[in-house]
Formats: structure tokens, sequence, C-alpha cells
């Protein structure tokens, strides 16, 4: 999502399953004269709901423009005494004081996928004091093999559409991550879901989102299945008592759920094993990057990689093979943020300055800033990207 558009935002507040969630979870929390701290706060939502739950003061921080609508927001219930807008980076800025509760909607579809785990861990190493809570506490991805037909955009490339072969074009889809908007059923599931990793946010290090994420499973399947992907979600626990998911199990989310597809569909029979291997890292300050492996019964491993969309299965050329182009600055610059802990801090704090610094030509500094994954990517590789 872009959280600079006000759409972006509008899907989030629609979204009953969210918003009413973070609703308890806040009220049973928030205390008369707790103070909150709205870490990402967006349109300012939460940061209301925490002024109505009866708190005294809220920092609600935001870096985009929506900061603006978090002040009308605030006036328009009643709350601007209580809700302190600031319009910023969280590590750029200062509080007058400590705060009892911190508060984000950090999640994406598989909970740290979004890469926004970050800034709420620095603030809570900042901000938050020694017996302050965090909203949500823990965050739990899952996972299990998914029985499911070919999606319609590959199924079309291999019906010779136009009495043509265009297989090669659908090759490149078995490395992309599937965002999907229809539910994965439960009965779609070919064994019982295990937990890929657990991300508990009150005691976790900074330094976890600078490592990958990474988790070896075995299923054993519980019925013949042809299984087609590996579906992904997220529980999340926002208080005692109060859980959130965008699981196959739970009500509709905005978020649907993830899907890693797999290279060819295969064809389980109850007892069968599937083994798979998962690693979400980052590369900079954009969505995380997946890759994925699979294989059955110690058979051999199918490989996916979101970072190389190439076909699995190479076409023979007539010509020798041309020699990888050369990584752009933009891809180096990457590259050693994704490897410096301490450049990437300063880097979130002012990326400007630290573009600058590293001599960073403006059309890949555009292409950074644009938020933008197609951009970036393409000028990763491209001496100078499209403007």
């Amino acid at each position: 999502m872009d959280y600079r558009c006000l759409s972006s935002h509008r899907i989030m507040i629609r979204d009953s399953s969210r918003t009413e969630a973070f609703a308890r979870a806040l009220a049973a929390t928030v205390k008369p004269g707790s103070v909150v701290l709205d870490v990402g706060a967006g349109t300012g939502i939460l940061s209301c709901l925490a002024a109505r739950a009866g708190a005294a003061r809220v920092y609600a921080i935001e870096r985009t423009p929506a900061a603006e609508m978090t002040s009308l927001l605030a006036q328009s219930n009643n709350f601007a005494d209580v809700v302190r807008v600031v319009q910023g980076d969280i590590r750029a800025i200062s509080l007058p004081e400590k705060v009892d509760i911190i508060v984000s909607e950090w999640m994406g579809s598989i909970g740290v996928d979004e890469n926004m785990l970050g800034p709420v861990l620095w603030a809570r190493d900042h901000f938050l004091k020694p017996d302050g809570v965090l909203i949500p506490t823990v965050v739990t991805a899952l996972a299990s093999p998914v029985a499911t037909a070919l999606r319609p955009d590959i199924g079309f490339f291999l019906n010779r559409p136009y009495g043509l072969d265009l297989t090669p074009l659908s090759e490149p889809f078995v490395h992309e991550l599937l965002m999907i908007r229809r539910r994965i059923q439960v009965s779609d599931l070919a064994a019982e879901p295990q937990v890929l990793w657990r991300t508990d946010v009150m005691s976790d290090p900074p330094s976890v989102v600078r490592q990958p994420y990474s988790a070896n499973l075995k299923f054993t399947m519980h019925k013949n299945a042809r299984v087609s992907a590996l579906g992904v979600w997220f529980s999340a626990e926002l208080s005692p008592g109060v859980s959130l998911s965008n699981a196959p199990s739970a009500p509709d989310t905005h978020w649907g759920q993830f899907q890693l597809p797999l290279e060819t569909q295969l064809e389980l029979c109850t007892g069968d094993v599937l083994e798979m291997k998962v690693t979400a890292r980052s590369v900079g300050p954009d969505p995380l990057q997946f890759s994925w492996s699979a294989r059955v019964n110690d058979g051999p491993w199918q490989n996916h990689d979101m970072m190389g969309a190439m076909p699995a299965h190479p076409a023979p050329s007539p010509s020798p093979p041309t020699q990888e182009p050369p990584h752009s600055a933009l891809s180096l610059f990457l590259s050693t943020l994704a490897v410096d802990p301490d450049l990437l801090g300063e880097f979130l704090s002012d990326p400007d300055a630290i573009m600058a610094r590293h001599e960073l030509p403006d059309v890949f500094r555009a292409a950074l800033k644009s938020l933008d994954p197609t951009q970036i990517q393409g000028a990763m590789y491209e001496s100078e990207p499209a403007t």
C-alpha cells in the first residue's frame, strides 16, 4: 500500500475486524491519565480511539502528509486537546515525556512483511516507560500448503492462447509473491498449519529487523491434494484477551492472505511429507523480499526468489548467454544498507543526507524516494532509471 494516499487509509479503516480489535485492545489497556504514543498514526484513527478510551495525552507520529488528516480527525471528534500530532520520522523527533502505551498497526499480510517493525522497536527503547506496554504484544506468522486451482493469469498462458506457445511467460509467476483478496478456504489447507516465526514486540531486540526471518517446515499431508502454493498469514495478540488474525478461519480482513506459489503443482497423497524453507529478508526500507523452496519426500528442491523473477527453465538460446548486466549505483547502495545497521538507522532518520553522502545520482534518489517497487527494481540494474 502507498500510505501517502488517503485511499489506502480508507481501506484499512473500513476493515472492521482490524479497527474494532484495536479499539477493544485500547479500551482494555488505556487507564485514566495514560500517555499513549501512536507510531505511524496514519489518519489518526487509533489516536482518537486511545483518546476516547481515556488517555490524558496521545502523541500521534506520522511521517507522511496523512498527518494533516490526523489533526482534522482529532478536531472533528473533540480530541484536539488530547491528540498531539507530529509529522516526521519517529527516530527524528523528541517527546517531553515517557509514555505508558505504544500502539502501532505495523502488520502486513504475514506480520513483518511490510518492514515497519523497526521504528516501533526504536520507539519502545527510547520512549516507553519500564512498566509500559505495546499494542500488539506478539505477532505470529503461520503457514500451510494449500490446494487451490492455478491462478487464472498463469492458466491463460498455459492454454496456447492465440494458437501460440506462451508458456515461457508463465514461468516468472512462480517467483512472485501473491497477495490475494479472495480468501483461502479452510478446506484448501492440505496439512495442519505450522509457525513460521514469532515476533515478541515487548522483548525482541532491535537487531531482529536486520536479520533474515527464516523457517524450515515439514508438513505431513492429511489428505490427497494437488498443492500449488504455501499459504501464509498472521495471528496477533493485541492485548490480553484481544486478538486479530487474517487466517483462513478468521473473519475477512483487508490483508487477505499471501500465497507463495510453486513452480509446478504437486500431486500429494495422505502421509506424504512436504518440506518447505521460507526466508524473508530486508534489502532496504521497502517491504521484505521472500525466497522459498519446496520438496516432497526428500526429492529435488523447487527454488523461488522474488529478487530474481527469472524463468524456472530458461529456454535454449542460439547465441551464447550474455553477461549479467552490472549492478547500478542504486543496487550497490541498497546492498550496503542491508549489511550496515548503523547506516540503515541513519538513512531512516535522514534519507536525503545519506544519499547525498554516498553521491547517489538524482535519478536513483528519485527512484528510491518514489516508494514504487517496480521503479526501484528497474533502477537496480540500469545505468539510468526511467524518470
